[in-house]
């Protein structure tokens, strides 16, 4: 079953419970990792996207992840702009 941010409720303490919920429900966590960092939580200033793999990995969940071969040739406008953003890719 996917669960991507678009499921997600808007507020951040309570959104990240939730989150958290739904990967303690899954076998599995799987990312895809593109050219872009991700929507940044107000209350640790990491994205939602590296918090939850984070998480997965605390819990022992095991991750699958799918990175972009080339990250460098994504279309400007697709990829992160900022150098601090690329850098946590």
């Amino acid at each position: 079953m996917p669960a991507g941010m678009e499921l997600f409720l808007a507020a951040n303490e309570q959104q990240w419970n939730w989150i958290k919920k739904v990967i303690d429900e899954f076998d599995y966590y799987i990312v895809n990792v593109g050219g872009r960092y991700g929507t940044l939580s107000e209350v640790t200033g990491m994205s939602y996207t590296e918090m939850e793999y984070r998480y997965a990995l605390e819990t022992g969940k095991p991750v699958i992840a799918f990175l972009h071969e080339y990250p460098s040739k994504i279309e400007t406008g697709k990829s992160e702009g900022s150098p601090q953003s690329r850098k946590k890719l």
